[in-house]
């Protein structure tokens, strides 16, 4: 897939998970979208897929920008994306329809590990593949 195309998909998951988030932060949330949190514990694993996802498109369509240890540059990445996720889970406090979850946070966390992890070596076998030049 070319890189724009890893943008193109990036932007597009943004521009789902936001609204998603506003939504839920509103408490309005539509049924299909709660439906899918209904079973126990499935706000935990929906924190860890969606960031996990959303981490696993950011490495994958973000640029390298040291071409001697392009691992840091994901490493950023990813830490960027937890400080918004905390920034976002603790903005909670504040809201009379959600409620900052410390269990919530360390799912997200763990799915932009995960799903990191997984992104990088994607990227990893992308750039060895790649000849010199």
């Amino acid at each position: 897939m070319r890189d724009w195309k890893r943008t193109l998909l990036l932007l597009f998951f943004i521009l789902v998970i936001v609204p998603t988030i506003v939504l839920a932060d509103l408490g309005k949330l539509p049924g299909f979208l709660a439906a899918i949190y209904a079973f126990p514990d499935g706000d935990k694993a929906g924190h860890f897929v969606l960031y996990g996802i959303l981490a696993f498109l950011l490495v994958n369509a973000a640029p390298f920008s040291d071409s001697q240890k392009p691992w840091k540059s994901s490493l950023l990445y990813c830490c960027l994306l937890v400080v918004a996720i905390g920034i976002e889970e603790i903005s909670q406090h504040m809201l009379q329809t959600r409620s900052a979850d410390l269990l919530d946070f360390i799912c997200s966390v763990l799915g932009v590990v995960v799903f990191g992890c997984i992104a990088w070596q994607v990227k990893r076998k992308k750039i060895s593949t790649q000849p010199d030049g």
